[in-house]
């Protein structure tokens, strides 16, 4: 008996998947249509401008496309600012587009929340980084040391590559501290794309992060563990639209769309939302699946397979307890019925293949 696994969002090395909840909030001012780090805080989003803005963080209301606030670092220039995080004390800006690989003053600013929370100019402390594994600093369109994304984690900022060379995303580490650091290189995600933005969901820690691949199609990537190359890839939104970053309340997420002209559609700066893991979700990993659809879903799902076959399947939920057995036999789809929401994985036990014949 040959046994194939195939999982549910974060167990596998690369799934597939749909969000069916994802929403458009509004057409994000025009004071930043180069939208590029997205973060809430005191119940409003922080967004900045990319490269060639002006060195400042814009406050906006999720419910309208209100600026509410905005707020200007007084040392700072805006080189090419490409993503913001925070953790409880700080707020840190990313100043490490590198589109060409040629920067050698790659930098994250960091400002206090008590002194934003106050003032409408600040001062930024620097945190300056360069790359362990880069000698070469010659221009060059396929570098793999371009960078749009960044959590803070802990005591260290982690750093997401926008590889236009292999299209994976290597990932960084230096300290947060403000001073001088060479980035460690800590691992490396099979995204099969261009990577954004990032965010930590506080609820479950799982990491999110967005980008769009070569045809411009965005996707959001999802991983339960930083330590496990296993990720989750969902597609979002229509061919052409430029995600830029993502934020995190709970269990709701924000994502912004910089203006992007493609071919002759005009796509202006938008924000979305969605929620999180309230749809029964299965994804496969098995040459013998063709594709699982809807996914997600609201219970009903249909497991093509290529070839006509034989066996049975267990589906278990995220706690590995059952909550299905069947077996099928000479068949080219299952059908899959779920009660509950959530996150499953399968196990696939393959007796016998059949050759199809058209």
């Amino acid at each position: 008996m040959k046994t194939l696994l195939f999982y549910t969002l974060l167990f596998t090395t690369l799934a597939q998947a749909q969000v069916n909840n994802f929403l458009e909030k509004y057409t994000i001012d025009a004071s930043v249509e180069e939208t590029s780090g997205l973060i809430f805080h005191n119940n409003k989003l922080i967004t900045h401008n990319d490269s060639g803005g002006t060195a400042q963080l814009f406050e906006m209301d999720t419910i309208s496309n209100v600026i509410t606030r905005t707020v200007t670092l007084s040392n700072a220039t805006n080189v090419d600012w490409e993503d913001i995080s925070q953790d409880a004390n700080y707020i840190y800006i990313g100043d490490f587009g590198n589109n060409n690989g040629t920067r050698t003053d790659l930098k994250v600013y960091r400002v206090p929340k008590s002194e934003y929370d106050n003032n409408t100019t600040i001062s930024a402390e620097v945190i300056n980084f360069s790359y362990s594994d880069q000698t070469d600093f010659t221009s060059n369109s396929d570098t793999n040391f371009d960078t749009e994304a960044m959590v803070v984690n802990g005591d260290n900022i982690l750093i997401f590559t926008k590889n236009h060379g292999d299209l994976k995303t290597n990932i960084y580490t230096f300290s947060k501290t403000p001073g001088t650091y060479t980035a460690a290189k800590i691992g490396t995600y099979e995204v099969n794309g261009l990577i954004t933005g990032a965010t930590i969901n506080a609820t479950s820690q799982e990491l999110y992060l967005t980008g769009y691949d070569t045809s411009l199609v965005p996707f959001i990537i999802q991983v339960a563990d930083m330590n496990n190359p296993s990720i989750t890839k969902v597609n979002i939104l229509s061919q052409g639209s430029q995600v830029e970053a993502i934020a995190s309340i709970g269990n709701r997420f924000f994502i912004s769309r910089e203006h992007f002209v493609y071919n002759t559609y005009d796509f202006p700066q938008k924000l979305y939302a969605f929620n999180g893991n309230n749809t029964a979700s299965i994804t496969t990993n098995s040459k013998l699946i063709a594709k699982t659809y809807p996914n997600p879903s609201n219970g009903s799902f249909t497991i093509a397979l290529k070839n006509s076959t034989s066996g049975d399947f267990t589906i278990y939920n995220q706690l590995g307890q059952t909550v299905q057995q069947a077996t099928f036999e000479a068949t080219n789809h299952i059908q899959v019925e779920l009660a509950q929401t959530g996150i499953y994985f399968v196990k696939l036990n393959t007796l016998k293949a059949y050759k199809q014949h058209n």
